[in-house]
């Protein structure tokens, strides 16, 4: 109705152009709506056909990033899966060491190798369901813990990366700590609690490629395990 008004508005003193949607459809489905408006009469035949044009080739990218998101996403808990982090992480290291290339200042990425204690015990007392559900509870938790530059990763089975770049060793163990404190507070069946190994590790301090600094923080983690879980190291 607000529409209405200011278009009367606007065309009070003069012939209003002539105006026409039509929607766009591409294999069977609606994906948008052209919306025309010209001061002479537009063909119809015409729009039906630049509507076919402008339809088929969005038909293309919609399908072309659902394809991506299939192919970049744990399908299980949502997060980006070991294929896109194994391609990010090269192009984050990279970025890294050209921009402490170009200045003065040292340019950091941090990594967090996170693992779910005592998993197995979910799917062995509460059945596959239950454990599924632990891994989607721990992994919205990584992912609304992480900044709009940081990537969660789901590594395999139980285990999670976080990749933080412009972080330092420091601001590295707090976001872990914070974390390893956070899932704790997460409901879960028998009023179980959740509890993490992490491990943190540090580029360039813990090795100059990302497969170093990812093996430095995935050995700090198994320390972790091995000490007694439930707790945060740093790689040494």
């Amino acid at each position: 109705m607000l529409f209405l008004v200011s278009y009367a508005k606007i065309y009070s003193n003069s012939t209003p152009p002539e105006m026409i949607c039509t929607p766009l459809q591409a294999h069977e489905q609606t994906i948008g709506i052209l919306h025309l408006t010209n001061t002479e009469t537009i063909d119809r035949n015409f729009l039906k056909n630049l509507s076919y044009q402008i339809a088929l080739p969005l038909a293309m990218l919609h399908l072309q990033a659902e394809l991506e998101h299939q192919t970049f996403r744990d399908s299980a808990t949502g997060l980006w899966n070991r294929r896109f982090m194994d391609v990010s992480i090269q192009r984050i290291f990279a970025r890294a060491k050209r921009l402490s290339h170009e200045s003065e200042a040292q340019y950091l990425v941090g990594l967090i190798f996170c693992d779910i204690d005592h998993f197995k015990a979910y799917n062995t007392e509460f059945g596959h369901e239950t454990g599924d559900m632990v891994l989607r509870s721990v992994a919205k938790f990584l992912l609304e813990s992480c900044r709009e530059d940081d990537l969660s990763c789901r590594y395999g089975g139980e285990e999670f990366v976080l990749i933080l770049p412009d972080t330092d060793l420091k601001g590295t163990q707090i976001k872990a700590e914070k974390i390893r404190e956070g899932v704790k507070c997460l409901p879960t069946p028998g009023n179980r609690t959740i509890s993490l190994s992490l491990g943190v590790a540090i580029y360039p301090s813990h090795g100059a490629m990302p497969e170093e600094v990812l093996k430095a923080a995935n050995l700090a983690m198994l320390t972790a395990k091995a000490e007694g879980r439930d707790r945060t190291l740093t790689a040494t």
